[in-house]
């Protein structure tokens, strides 16, 4: 089955929504990070900012195992966040965008599965331990 695509702009003009499941083995660019997928599931919304431009919010949960950099074993993790994604029109209005809102360039052809992955890579941790890991237990 293909990623699920959006029109970026129509998307949000017409403050579209949808949800779904990834597939693990899609994620490969969280497996070649050493993050296996056990769950992901989001919900995109489309919308406006307070300022009139287009905004996508993805709400993204997922369990994913890790390797813990203490005792390298295996760990849990659980992933539950809330993304609002500015939408440029252009690559020049991405980069002359003055606030702290993250960006993409709109397209017609948006690959939701794509920015799931994005987002997920930016939220794991970069040093994966267990709070309580066994190695350092006496």
């Amino acid at each position: 089955m293909d990623s699920p695509t959006i029109d970026g702009l129509r998307f949000c003009r017409n403050r579209a929504s949808l949800s779904g499941e990834v597939e693990p083995t899609r994620m490969a660019r969280l497996a070649g990070a050493g993050c296996r997928v056990r769950q992901l599931r989001y919900r995109i919304e489309g919308g406006e900012s307070e300022q009139g431009e287009p905004i996508l919010e993805l709400l993204i949960e997922g369990q994913f195992d890790l390797t813990c950099q203490r005792c390298l074993q295996d760990m849990q993790w659980t992933l539950s966040t809330n993304v609002s994604l500015g939408l440029a029109r252009s690559l020049q209005e991405l980069e002359g965008a003055q606030d702290d809102l993250d960006r993409v360039v709109a397209g017609k052809s948006m690959n939701i599965e794509g920015l799931v992955e994005d987002e997920v890579i930016l939220a794991v941790p970069m040093v994966p331990r267990h709070e309580i890991c066994s190695l350092h237990e006496s």
